[in-house]
């Protein structure tokens, strides 16, 4: 019999019902890591007794109470601003913002649209605790064309992978425990190894989700975006009056759009006409020129 094999690994170190097909978790019979090694599972109460130890156990009802109480939440918001002032004024506002509340600017874009107009966008990480006070001090810089805020609720996935993660790292101190008594050979060993690469692998990826999943509850993010015009006014509920102001406008507007269009055709069209008028034009003078040489010769 092999003394360490993947046989060994699903009966022995793989946590849940999923190891090997196994009803008990781990195998019923006695297994070694070789013939003079210590057996890990003697009998089916035995194995059964580690799988119940590894098993996750599950919330009581005052834990459940506690995780309630403590959700994990990732809040963002954007917030377009319309500004009377200039982009400079609002940016500095914006900075001591995050200097007064422990945040930053991870991204800052300025375009200039018309003219002297500017438009800036700031990308915002602020603590979750300063979230609503920080939001409220930004829309008071300037007039609000629209704020929309979202709240994801993280908190199952969080202690899933929490606990997930708690059974890898069991399963990895069980593979080092088995390197280190090993008396197999070394086909054996490097099969241990690239189970234990794979553990590492998924702890790895667990840790990773988990530190992104923190600091996106801890630091909350908020894009602002703010666009100069002096003389901006809110929209007000049109009256029967000002449609028809509007709809003169627009019918204005539409014909200078239309006489433009053929102004700029007739432009178009010019150059054209001239290369088509020298190509056609041409030969056809040349041959009514002929046409009367010969009529006068006769």
């Amino acid at each position: 019999m092999r003394p360490l094999s993947t046989a060994l690994i699903c009966s022995i170190l793989l946590i849940g019902p999923s190891g090997c097909g196994s009803a008990n978790y781990y195998s019923t019979s006695k297994v070694g890591i070789s013939s003079d090694a210590p057996a890990v599972a003697s009998s089916t109460s035995e194995a059964n007794e580690v799988a119940a130890n590894d098993a996750e156990p599950a919330l009581s009802a005052g834990e459940s109470s506690v995780a309630q109480s403590k959700r994990k939440i990732i809040r963002t918001a954007t917030i377009d601003l319309v500004v009377k002032t200039n982009v400079s004024y609002i940016d500095a506002e914006i900075k001591d913002l995050m200097k007064r509340h422990d945040g930053y600017i991870s991204a800052y874009r300025e375009d200039r649209v018309y003219g002297d107009q500017l438009q800036a966008r700031w990308v915002l990480r602020i603590p979750s605790n300063y979230f609503d006070d920080i939001i409220n001090s930004i829309v008071d810089l300037g007039i609000p064309q629209s704020r929309d805020t979202t709240s994801q609720d993280v908190t199952e996935e969080f202690i899933d992978i929490e606990r997930r993660l708690a059974n890898k790292q069991r399963l990895e101190e069980r593979i080092l425990k088995l390197l280190e008594n090993n008396t197999g050979n070394i086909k054996d060993v490097i099969e241990v190894e690239s189970q234990l690469a794979r553990v590492r692998e998924d702890i790895e990826r667990m840790e990773g989700r988990i530190k992104y999943l923190a600091d996106s509850i801890a630091m909350s993010t908020i894009t602002v975006t703010a666009i100069e015009q002096e003389n901006y006014k809110p929209k007000q509920a049109p009256t029967f009056g000002t449609r028809i102001q509007d709809t003169f406008g627009e019918s204005i507007g539409s014909m200078l759009t239309f006489v433009q269009g053929v102004i700029l055709f007739l432009v178009a069209v010019v150059p054209w006409l001239l290369v088509l008028s020298i190509v056609i034009g041409g030969p056809i003078y040349m041959w009514v020129r002929r046409r009367g040489s010969r009529g006068l010769d006769d």
